[in-house]
């Protein structure tokens, strides 16, 4: 009689427990995005952080500097960046209005590179069916919708972007001060041995750091290779522009075409046609196949899963989680071929008290 009535406790408590959970991660789902960013940086930064706490007796100092030190280091290649670009912008407009204030104005100017392009064009397909000159004529009333609407999502972005950080840094802050005493507390509750739960945080930390280092190795190889390919289509700064590069790549689908891609055209219009085609063959078979060996390579290397399900996890992560997905793919991809295993040698364990068969 006593079992049932403590069985009915447990079902009463798990069915409470579940609505719970439901309701909680409803409220959380908000604030997803700045949890699973803090959570890889502090996985990432976890070494770090372990050497400041034997240094530092208090925890809340060791996860403030730990906090501050990754702040500063985001923050300030950030605005370097920004400076660099800003002077860039700058520089790039004034050529555009120097040289349309010679040609008769803006639209002349445009219309300038228009006919070089439809010229260079017609020797290969017909233009008049694409109607390129009408585009050119609509194109001052296309360009204020389109610097209006991209004005707003700015705005828009550069709040959100701003309010996910500030979350991101509160979270890491109390990661880095309580994640571990956590992680002990949800390890007790767990229904599965001590070794089992150690092998599922070994599993979830390694697929974190190596999906950082690969997003880290990605972005320099393919933040190298503009570079490299800007230099020799001529482009000037293009040690910046490969640093942009290097940031853009973290972009889903567009990455670093961002930057080669305006490159490209930047040439095309300025009559450089040979340097525009290798410019943007460099850009599609060079600088965007990078990331596509690099990244299961870095992940493989600390991942025991087969690159066709690396490939599922990276990508099928991406589509259905966005950018945050690069990192959710991998760890349920390693966290469930880890569960599996478990589940695999608690079935191969002989029950105690029952004898084998035979």
């Amino acid at each position: 009689m006593a079992n049932d009535a403590h069985k009915k406790r447990l079902i009463f408590l798990a069915i409470l427990i579940a609505v719970l959970l439901f309701l909680a991660l409803d409220m959380v789902q908000p604030f997803l995005r700045p949890l699973i960013l803090a959570s890889v940086i502090a996985l990432g930064c976890y070494p770090l952080h372990a050497w400041l706490q034997r240094r530092i007796r208090w925890r809340d100092w060791a996860a403030l500097i730990s906090t501050l030190i990754v702040f500063l280091g985001v923050a300030v290649p950030a605005f370097v960046l920004t400076y660099l670009i800003g002077g860039e912008l700058s520089h790039i407009a004034t050529h555009i209005s120097d040289q349309s204030t010679r040609e008769g104005g803006f639209m002349a100017y445009v219309q300038h590179g228009e006919d070089r392009f439809v010229v260079w064009a017609s020797e290969y397909v017909d233009v008049e069916q694409f109607h390129i000159r009408q585009r050119v004529n609509a194109l001052p009333e296309r360009a204020s919708e389109f610097l209006l609407g991209m004005g707003s999502s700015i705005a828009g972005g550069a709040i959100n972007g701003i309010t996910d950080g500030i979350l991101t840094l509160v979270f890491l802050f109390f990661f880095f001060r309580d994640g571990a005493k956590w992680l002990d507390g949800l390890a007790e509750v767990l229904p599965l041995r001590r070794e089992s739960v150690e092998r599922v945080y070994r599993a979830v930390h390694s697929s974190v750091v190596a999906t950082l280092y690969g997003l880290v190795g990605v972005a320099l190889a393919q933040g190298l290779l503009t570079g490299v390919g800007l230099y020799f289509a001529g482009i000037d700064n293009f040690l910046m522009l490969g640093m942009l590069a290097a940031v853009c790549s973290v972009i889903p689908v567009v990455g670093t075409s961002l930057v080669w891609g305006p490159a490209a055209v930047y040439l095309l219009v300025t009559d450089h046609t040979g340097k525009a085609i290798f410019l943007l063959i460099w850009g599609v078979a060079v600088v965007s196949m990078a990331d596509h060996i690099i990244r299961p390579l870095v992940l493989r290397g600390r991942m025991q899963l087969h690159i066709m399900w690396l490939l599922f996890a990276i990508l099928g992560g991406l589509l259905t989680f966005g950018f945050v997905g690069l990192f959710l793919g991998p760890v349920i991809f390693s966290l469930l071929a880890t569960l599996l295993a478990i589940l695999r040698e608690e079935m191969a364990e002989e029950p105690a008290g029952i004898p084998r068969a035979g």
